[in-house]
């Protein structure tokens, strides 16, 4: 059972433009090819979020085993830019 990784951290997602402050993330799984012989644990979340990105981490247990998954991602707060045009205005 463990002979598996069980946790994965891909490269760091970096948002292609700035938020004012550290945004909300919300993912969820788009594509999920996993072994049918055993069973299905899988949890993902996003970490050390801040203004320029965020970690996402994928964690499976037992004897869960997965070939690929594909996780979309949203972000939603201000931006840095909405920051500036409301001072000048």
């Amino acid at each position: 059972m463990g002979r598996y990784r069980r946790a994965f951290h891909p490269p760091t997602v970096h948002f292609t433009e700035p938020f004012a402050q550290p945004p909300t993330v919300q993912t969820s799984i788009c594509l999920w090819d996993f072994d049918t012989d055993s069973g299905l644990r899988l949890d993902i979340w996003p970490e050390e979020i801040d203004t320029t990105g965020f970690n996402l981490v994928f964690r499976t247990w037992s004897d869960t085993r997965i070939a690929r998954i594909r996780v979309t991602w949203q972000a939603f707060g201000q931006a840095r830019e909405e920051e500036k045009s409301l001072k000048s205005a």
